[in-house]
């Protein structure tokens, strides 16, 4: 069950990515608004979770 788990997180992530672009397109990656930009921490979010096992 952990596995389904896993792999569902993993595709409600990946189904974000377009909408982190997006923001990062919109806010000139993060200069407009002083944030940094979304896109690397959310691929960075990813592969962290992808590399858990347990």
């Amino acid at each position: 069950m952990k596995l389904f788990g896993q792999l569902v997180r993993t595709v409600v992530n990946v189904a974000l990515l377009p909408v982190a672009v997006t923001k990062d397109v919109l806010t000139l990656g993060g200069a407009a608004t002083g944030e940094p930009a979304a896109t690397p921490r959310l691929i960075q979010q990813i592969k962290d979770e992808a590399g858990e096992s347990e």
